[in-house]
C-alpha cells in the first residue's frame, strides 16, 4: 500500500520557506503544491477568502 507523504513549511515573508519547500519536494520525489494552488481554489468555488484563512490559522468563525 502507498503512503502519502504530506510536509508542510511554515514561513515568515523574506525567509525562503518557497524555495526549502520546492527542494524538500524535490529531494523526496513528491509534488509541490504553494499558495497559489489554494487561491485558484478559493476562485473556483467561490469559498470565503475569510473562511479559509482562518481555516490555515486555526482560528474559529462565527456562525
Amino acid at each position: 500500500m502507498a503512503k502519502n507523504i504530506i510536509i508542510t513549511v511554515g514561513c515568515e515573508y523574506g525567509s525562503g520557506g518557497p524555495e526549502i519547500g520546492e527542494k524538500i519536494s524535490k529531494d523526496f520525489g513528491i509534488a509541490y503544491y504553494d499558495r497559489s494552488i489554494i487561491d485558484k481554489i478559493i476562485e473556483e468555488t467561490g469559498m470565503s477568502t475569510t473562511l479559509v484563512e482562518a481555516a490555515e490559522t486555526g482560528q474559529r468563525t462565527k456562525s
